[in-house]
Parts: structure tokens; C-alpha cells; sequence
């Protein structure tokens, strides 16, 4: 039995692997791809997809149904593969297309997403970051009208230094020491929004399945994102050290307008526990379809886990040291107060539990719930689909 591969991240480097994973049947002939679900950074011009077939009059793959203006779909059966060519970079919304591979009567369907940003990027020391100002938009809030500059800042430095305001996107070079950026968007009005942008060291390299750790079928990061800095749940921005605001959530807040809120935890000492105070909502890290949502704190590629308490959560069966991977003991804060510790190897889950949110207990290797105003680190894992509370490929 062939293994499924839930998708294909596409971002500029080739794919670890060429194997053809996802295979449909039909009389004595098969046809399959390396994967039905690619996705492409922002600033990806090609996605090669390896494509094969048993079917002795070979394979022809077009475009089907809507199709970004000036995407191309080009077939090379002699070397088993189609390449899909985006016209630019996407700096608008996210992009969406539908490839249709024949052999005979045999289909297969191939779903392409090109995404425009994520809320953190990773980079190496001395390196260039290029932010896209389109990642501002991913929740539907046009903010990049009046955009005028950005500054950086370490989130352990009250020092914030000019980014270079390019072409569509914010361009400037990493600092040559690892640590977490927190990135200004601002108009003449203040801050409108902020990304995180890790800096590692010159020999990490996410994309390399050395960093990878593989547990129940699904891909983690070999550390937790950030080096173990905490996320309130829901939040795309981490708890800063320096210049820290511990403040309770202003009335009717939400995840819009938290999006521009800058160094604050939010705290909340009464039911129901959430720095959102104009209503509760379950689907700030995961979309009701299972999609990584435009909140998700983890790059491109990377989402943090669903984890619910059942055989196929990311994380169901996990120990520390178990498969050579391990969560450290950073423990969280209270979010009743942003001060008091909370020991143990835990790290969220994107999945809501009633008024609370899951959380993974790595020591007792078993999903516990917290308050949503409580921080904790963040483990991302592969960039994988979670419909209906379970998994539907590993």
C-alpha cells in the first residue's frame, strides 16, 4: 500500500522526494501524482509536480474550471512531470486553481493554492527579509492603503530600526544574531499590523528533513517556532519580553482588531477567559474546512497542529524523547495575569475545547485544556488539511 502525501509545499527549493504518492485506480491502469494538493509561497514563479502513468497512450493535464490570469499549465509526459508557472508574485489574495490529469478515462484532480504571506517569517542571520504587505490582507482587512513604512525590533529590545520600503513588500537585512523579530507596519496613524520574523542560524534550514521529526504520521519542526516564545491562543503575534504591556482585553475585541495591538498580553480573569471580548470564535488557527488560517502564527508550509483528544491528532501518542523529538519545558504563563508561571512541557493545539482551547502535555503524553488568555509555545507541524475533527491523510 502506497503512502499518501497530503500535499506539496512548494517555495522555491526542490521537493525532498519524487515519489508518486497519490494514485487512483481504474480497470488495470493507474494514474498518480506526487501530490493533489500544492502550495506555493507568494513569491514562487513554478511548481514542478513529478506525474505518472501506467496507461499505455500516457497522460495530458490542462486547467480546469477558474484559473488565475496568466498561470500556466505545461506537460512534459517524456520526464513525467507538469510544471505550473505563476505570472508574478502574488501580492493580492490567495490564488486558487484546479489542474485535471487524464489518462483514458482516468482523472485525477490536482488542487493548487498560492498563498499571498504568512504572519512569520523565517530567515537566516544576516539574510534578506522580504514581507510582502499583501500578508496584511489574509483576514479580508484591506490595511495596505495607506502603508508609509515599517520598523523591526527584537522582542527582547525596546530598539526599533527602519525596514527599506520596497516595490509591494518591506525589504531589509536580518541582524547577524539569532533571535525574534517583531515587524511594524505603520501608517501616519500608528501601527496597522506586525509579523514575526525568526532569525536562525546560517545551517537551519526548515525546509531539509534534518530538521524534521515525525510522529503519527505527520511532520513536526524540530523545535518549537521561535525557539519556545508563547502565543496567546488565537493570537499570530508571541508574548514579548521587553516593553511588555499586561493590560485586560478593551471592550468588543477582536481578532481584527488585536491584529495592530503591539506588545500587550491581554489578560482575562473571569469567564469565559478570552482576550476576545466581542465574542468567542473557534477558528482563528484552523478554518471550519480544516484550512490553516490566516491567524496561524507558523511560515508558509508550517500550521500549528489540530489536537484533539482522539487516534488522529498530530500529537495522540506522544512523550517527550519519543521518535527523537522533544518538547521543552518552557511552560506558560497565566492569562488571568501574564506574570504567573505554569510548569511543564506543553505546547498549544489549534482546535477550540468548549470556552477553553486544547493544549499537549508532553511529559504525561496526554491533550489537557486551557483558558484562551493563557501563553504557551508552538510546535508546527507540515502544512496538512483537518476537516470535520480528524485527519484525512497523513
Amino acid at each position: 500500500v502506497l503512502p499518501l502525501n497530503p500535499n506539496l509545499i512548494i517555495d522555491g527549493t526542490d521537493p525532498a522526494t519524487k515519489t508518486i504518492n497519490d494514485i487512483i485506480y481504474l480497470d488495470n491502469y493507474w494514474l498518480g501524482c506526487q501530490s493533489t494538493d500544492v502550495r506555493m509561497d507568494w513569491n514562487c514563479k513554478d511548481a514542478e509536480i513529478p506525474v505518472a502513468t501506467s496507461y499505455p497512450g500516457g497522460w495530458t493535464a490542462k486547467f480546469v474550471g477558474a484559473t488565475p490570469a496568466g498561470y500556466q499549465c505545461i506537460s512534459y509526459p517524456a520526464t513525467n512531470k507538469v510544471i505550473i508557472i505563476a505570472p508574478d508574485n502574488n501580492t493580492g489574495t490567495t490564488r486558487r486553481a484546479t489542474i485535471e490529469l487524464s489518462a483514458g478515462t482516468l482523472k485525477q484532480y490536482i488542487h493548487l493554492t498560492q498563498s499571498p504571506g504568512s504572519n512569520t517569517y523565517v530567515v537566516q542571520k544576516g539574510g534578506l527579509v522580504i514581507i510582502p504587505k499583501s500578508s496584511a490582507n489574509m483576514d479580508g482587512v484591506d490595511r495596505a492603503i495607506d502603508m508609509v513604512s515599517a520598523n523591526w525590533r527584537f522582542i527582547n529590545s525596546t530598539q526599533t530600526t527602519n525596514a527599506i520600503n520596497g516595490q509591494g513588500t518591506f525589504d531589509f537585512v536580518a541582524p547577524n544574531q539569532e533571535g525574534v523579530l517583531i515587524v511594524e507596519a505603520r501608517s501616519a496613524a500608528g501601527a496597522v499590523y506586525t509579523w514575526t520574523v525568526w532569525v536562525v542560524e546560517n545551517a537551519v534550514d526548515f525546509e531539509s528533513p534534518s530538521y524534521w521529526r515525525h510522529h503519527n504520521g505527520y511532520t513536526f519542526m524540530d523545535r518549537d517556532l521561535g525557539n519556545s516564545i508563547r502565543y496567546q491562543w488565537g493570537r499570530k503575534d508571541p508574548d514579548v519580553v521587553a516593553d511588555r504591556h499586561i493590560s485586560p482585553a478593551p471592550q468588543n475585541m477582536d481578532e481584527q482588531g488585536v491584529a495592530a495591538i503591539l506588545y500587550t498580553f491581554i489578560t482575562g480573569d473571569t469567564f469565559p477567559y478570552d482576550w476576545m471580548t466581542a465574542g468567542q470564535k473557534n477558528n482563528l488557527w484552523t478554518t471550519i474546512d480544516g484550512e490553516k488560517a490566516p491567524y496561524d502564527p507558523c511560515p508558509f508550509g508550517w500550521r500549528v497542529p489540530p489536537a484533539e483528544n482522539n487516534e488522529a491528532s498530530p500529537l495522540n501518542g506522544f512523550t517527550n524523547g519519543k521518535n527523537g523529538m522533544t518538547i521543552p519545558n518552557t511552560g506558560g504563563l497565566s492569562g488571568t495575569d501574564g506574570v504567573t508561571a505554569i510548569p511543564g512541557s506543553l505546547i498549544w493545539g489549534a482546535s477550540a475545547r468548549g470556552a477553553d482551547a486544547y493544549l499537549y502535555d508532553a511529559a504525561a503524553g496526554s491533550h489537557k485544556s486551557a483558558h484562551r488568555t493563557d501563553a504557551y509555545p508552538v510546535r508546527c507541524i507540515r502544512d496538512v488539511k483537518y476537516p470535520g475533527g480528524s485527519l484525512v491523510a497523513k
